[in-house]
């Protein structure tokens, strides 16, 4: 990890209180700051540091295909985040499936849920494809 920054701070206040005029209570509070500036980091690190997990996503410019198994009602992972458009159809490109007839995808998330009540067959091969975002957003 390049880190131009880490900067840890541990303040502590002391507090009076006179209760009756007679007794004194202090009471020390303290808090933390943690402030660090990065130049470059490794996310496995970061993640590491969260407590998280580091998880490479694909997201570039261009167009995309690729295939995925249906599975009735359950979200299956694209493999692919923050899609603009996704043409669904069966493993021969013959069959074209229709959103929220017989599937319904997340295109942000590259996410795909095969509808029972529609064509597409439970653990049936689909082949995905369309256009991603580029770098930097939509």
């Amino acid at each position: 990890m390049n880190s131009s920054t880490l900067q840890l701070e541990q303040q502590q206040n002391t507090l009076q209180s006179i209760i009756k005029g007679i007794e004194i209570i202090e009471e020390t509070v303290t808090s933390s700051t943690v402030s660090l500036s990065l130049n470059r980091y490794d996310p496995r690190i970061l993640a590491a540091f969260f407590m998280g997990k580091a998880q490479e996503l694909k997201a570039g410019i261009g167009a995309y295909s690729t295939t995925v198994t249906a599975i009735y009602d359950k979200w299956v992972p694209i493999d692919l985040v923050d899609l603009t458009t996704c043409e669904v159809k069966d493993k021969t490109d013959l069959t074209a499936y229709e959103a929220e007839e017989d599937y319904q995808i997340n295109l942000r998330m590259g996410m795909i849920k095969a509808l029972s009540t529609g064509s597409i067959k439970d653990g049936e091969i689909l082949h995905l494809s369309g256009n991603p975002c580029g770098l930097f957003g939509c």
